[in-house]
């Protein structure tokens, strides 16, 4: 996701509101980081509290009211792990898509995405897939 940030920020963007949504701990502490380095390197086009940490971490307890008590959205934005699909034996990443927690993640997201669609008919929608160990060996 901060790679998105990122872009964003660098193109001269600014961000209103961000809701991080990541179950695993260890890679909710990683971005927590980059966020507080994002928010000292790029304060004027953050807003003061655009950090808001108001949904599940589990992206399959999301409900729809959830999605309209925070509209507007202007973007969705996704991604997934090398764990999941990007980077592994093209055997091991079939196994990864075809297994019964990515494919929840894919069928939840795609839930959240038509509500996300439905109540803010301009929102744009990113889903991207990063290898992470491939960056970052020894994590």
């Amino acid at each position: 996701m901060h790679t998105i940030k990122l872009a964003m920020l660098t193109s001269g963007r600014k961000i209103d509101a961000y809701w991080p949504v990541e179950a695993d701990e260890h890679t909710r502490s990683i971005g927590n980081n980059v966020t507080k380095r994002l928010k000292s390197q790029y304060k004027a086009q953050l807003a003061p509290d655009f950090l808001r940490p108001t949904l599940p971490q589990d992206i399959e307890l999301i409900t729809e009211q959830m999605v309209i008590d925070i509209i507007p959205i202007h973007l969705l934005a996704a991604n997934w792990s090398s764990s999941d699909i990007a980077g592994v034996p093209a055997d091991r990443a079939r196994a990864a898509a075809n297994s019964d927690e990515t494919r929840g993640r894919f069928s939840s997201l795609e839930i959240i995405r038509k509500w996300v669609v439905k109540h803010n008919i301009t929102c744009h929608f990113v889903f991207e897939s990063e290898d992470f160990r491939l960056q970052h060996p020894d994590e």
